[in-house]
C-alpha cells in the first residue's frame, strides 16, 4: 500500500468522526431554541433572503448574516437546522486547516493529534450548533493563520493577496482581527533576518493593504447609509464607549451572576457613556480590578456549554439558557466534566507548548494573537465564548507536545541559550501558578452553579 492514501485516510478519520458527532446532536436535539444574538443573526438572514432591509446592519458585521442568508436561500427561510448542518460542514474545513497548519509548523503527527483534539473538544462540538459567528470565524482564522505561515516562507505578492483577502473576510465576521493583523505582520517582519526583511516588509504591507481594501466597500456603504463614519460595524465603537463601564466586568459569566448584587453591578456615579479613556483616567483602581476579573473569567474553565446545561432558577437569580432537552444525568455529568477537564488540559497545553515550542513562528504568532486579544478584551465585553479563537492555538501546541519525538519543526527554532530556556520555564511557571490559583477559586462557583 502506498504511503499517500494512508496519509489521506488518517486525515479523513478525525474529520468524519467530528461530522458524525456533530450531526448526531442535531438529530437528537432538533429545532433547538434560539437565544440572544442567535435571534439577530437568523432574523437578519431571513430579511436578507426576503429582500428586506436588514435591521441589524450596521450594528453587526455582515459576513455571518450573509452566510446564513445564503444557506436559507437554498434550504428555505424557516429551515433553521440547515444552518447548523452548514456550520457542521464548515468544521471539516477547520480540521483540515489544523492538519495543514500543524504540518507546516511542527510536523504532520502533531497536526493530526491537534485535529483529533479539536474534533472531540466539547466547546468546539457545541459551538457548531450555536448560530453565532464563532464557527465560521474559526474556519477562516485557521486558514488565515496558515496563509501567514506560507507568507513567512515565500513572501510573494500573490501570497500577500490571498493573505489580505482571508484576513479581510475574517474582519467582516470578527472585526477585532483587523486590529490584530498589523501586530502579527510586524512579528513576521521582526523574525526575518536583515537580508530577507525588505522582501517580507513588502509582502506584509501588501497583505494589510488588501485586507483594508476588502473591508472598505462595506464600511463606505454603511457610513453613507448612516451619515457618519463607521468601520465595518458599530459594535466596536459601542464597546469602546461603554465596554468597561457596565457590569464588573460586562456580561459577567453565569456562575457568579446570581450572587452579584445590584450595588456591585452599578458604576460609580452611573458613568455609562464617558468612554474607555475617560473611565480609566477617572477610575484607575476600578479599571484594574475589572481587568483582573475579566482575565479570571476568560481563563476559567467555564463556557457556554456549561451555561446551556445549567439548570437556572435554583436561587431565583439566573434564567435558564437553552438547556438541552431530555439529557439524562449520566450524559450531563459526562459533558460537564468533559468540558471542564478538556478546557483545563488544553489551556495547560497552550502555556507549556507556547513557552517551549521549537517552532519560533508558531510560538510568536500565538503570543502576539493571544496577548493582543486579551488586551482588547480588557477594554471591551468579555464572554467565555470569546476564548474559542485562542483554543485553536491550544490544540496545535497540545498536539505538538503529545507528538513527542514526532515534533520536527518545519520553521525556525528559537535561540537555545540558557537565558532563553530559563525565561521560557519562568514564564510557563508563572502562568501555570496563576491558573492553579484561579481554578481553585473559580471551580467551586462553576460546579455549584451547574448542579
Amino acid at each position: 500500500m502506498s504511503e499517500e492514501p494512508t496519509k489521506v485516510r488518517w486525515v479523513l478519520l478525525p474529520i468524519m468522526v467530528a461530522l458524525l458527532v456533530r450531526l448526531a446532536i442535531v438529530w437528537a436535539q432538533p429545532d433547538m431554541d434560539l437565544h440572544g444574538d442567535e435571534k439577530d443573526f437568523v432574523k437578519g438572514a431571513q430579511q436578507l433572503v426576503a429582500g428586506e432591509e436588514v435591521t441589524f446592519f450596521p450594528f453587526r458585521p455582515p459576513l455571518y448574516i450573509g452566510f446564513c442568508g445564503a444557506v436559507l436561500a437554498v434550504t428555505g427561510p424557516e429551515q433553521i437546522d440547515s444552518l447548523r448542518v452548514a456550520q457542521i460542514l464548515l468544521e471539516a474545513l477547520t480540521i483540515l486547516g489544523i492538519v495543514l497548519l500543524g504540518r507546516a509548523t511542527v510536523g504532520a503527527r502533531a497536526g493530526l493529534i491537534a485535529a483529533w483534539l479539536y474534533a472531540l473538544y466539547p466547546d468546539a462540538v457545541a459551538y457548531s450548533h450555536y448560530l453565532w459567528s464563532e464557527t465560521l470565524g474559526s474556519t477562516i482564522l485557521v486558514w488565515a493563520l496558515l496563509s501567514l505561515v506560507t507568507l513567512r516562507r515565500r513572501g510573494t505578492l500573490n501570497m500577500a493577496l490571498v493573505n489580505g483577502l482571508l484576513w479581510g473576510a475574517l474582519a467582516l465576521i470578527k472585526p477585532h482581527n483587523i486590529y490584530v493583523l498589523p501586530l502579527l505582520l510586524a512579528y513576521l517582519i521582526w523574525e526575518h533576518g536583515p537580508e530577507a526583511r525588505a522582501r517580507m516588509v513588502r509582502a506584509c504591507v501588501a497583505t494589510f493593504v488588501v485586507a483594508i481594501v476588502t473591508v472598505l466597500p462595506w464600511s463606505v456603504s454603511v457610513s453613507q447609509d448612516e451619515g457618519e463614519p463607521i468601520f465595518i460595524c458599530t459594535t466596536g465603537k459601542l464597546n469602546l464607549k461603554t465596554g468597561v463601564n457596565l457590569l464588573p466586568p460586562p456580561q459577567t459569566d453565569f456562575a457568579t451572576a446570581w450572587h452579584s448584587t445590584q450595588g456591585q453591578r452599578s458604576n460609580p456615579d452611573n458613568q455609562r457613556d464617558v468612554g474607555v479613556a475617560s473611565f480609566i483616567l477617572s477610575n484607575p483602581g476600578l479599571f484594574i480590578e475589572r481587568a483582573i476579573l475579566k482575565m479570571s473569567y476568560l481563563w476559567s474553565p467555564n463556557s457556554f456549554v456549561l451555561r446551556n446545561i445549567y439548570d437556572g432558577g435554583k436561587r431565583g437569580k439566573q434564567p435558564k439558557y437553552g438547556r438541552p432537552k431530555n439529557m439524562v444525568p449520566a450524559l450531563r455529568w459526562a459533558v460537564v466534566y468533559g468540558t471542564l477537564l478538556s478546557t483545563m488540559w488544553l489551556t495547560i497545553g497552550l502555556i507549556l507548548g507556547g513557552f517551549s515550542s521549537r517552532c519560533r513562528t508558531l510560538a510568536g504568532l500565538t503570543a502576539v494573537y493571544c496577548f493582543g486579544y486579551m488586551a482588547m478584551i480588557t477594554l471591551t465585553p468579555a464572554l467565555s465564548r470569546y476564548r474559542l479563537p485562542m483554543m485553536l492555538f491550544a490544540v496545535l501546541h497540545t498536539g505538538a507536545l503529545l507528538a513527542g519525538d514526532g515534533w520536527r519543526t518545519r520553521l525556525s527554532r528559537p535561540a537555545s541559550t540558557l537565558g532563553a530556556k530559563l525565561a521560557g520555564k519562568l514564564g510557563a511557571g508563572l502562568c501555570l501558578g496563576a491558573l492553579a490559583i484561579l481554578w481553585v477559586i473559580r471551580l467551586p462557583d462553576i460546579i455549584g452553579a451547574i448542579w
